[in-house]
């Protein structure tokens, strides 16, 4: 691609991720498992590493590959963990997280992760001083909206 012969590696590295976000909506989870490993063999930056690596879980879980989307959710948060701060992606690898502890039979650890997700989605939100920001971090952003409706559940 344009990418890979231009030594533009962060830019394709992000181009595979929204290729593998794309396919996971059609369906299409083989062929968004194969993105993503794409673009988490790329030294590109460590939060997009980890964003994709964030991903994998849920791909592996809609094959239901539920042991390798924990291994994977395992391995997404000690990449998460060494990053510096939250970076996109953080809600997604704890809802994976939780939903692969689930898939897997551990349904409590799944219920204490989920806990442990909402707080962090609230925690982030507390810090939105607008209203109307602050509705729409929660309600619009589909990982934040879904664990907040996951651990309702």
């Amino acid at each position: 691609s344009a990418c890979a012969q231009s030594g533009e590696r962060y830019y394709l590295g992000r181009a595979r991720v929204q290729l593998a976000r794309i396919r996971t909506q059609r369906g299409d989870h083989a062929g968004a498992e194969a993105a993503l490993r794409q673009a988490m063999e790329h030294p590109q930056s460590r939060p997009l590493r980890a964003y994709a690596s964030a991903l994998l879980p849920r791909v592996l879980l809609a094959q239901g590959r539920a042991e390798e989307a924990l291994a994977a959710a395992k391995d997404a948060r000690r990449i998460f963990a060494a990053l510096d701060a939250v970076h996109e992606g953080d809600a997604c690898i704890q809802l994976a997280w939780a939903e692969a502890l689930a898939a897997t039979g551990a349904h409590e650890a799944s219920r204490e992760a989920l806990d442990a997700a909402r707080e962090r989605v609230l925690l982030r939100a507390a810090k939105i001083d607008d209203a109307a920001l602050r509705r729409s971090f929660l309600e619009d952003v589909p990982d934040h909206a879904r664990t907040l409706a996951r651990a309702r559940r």
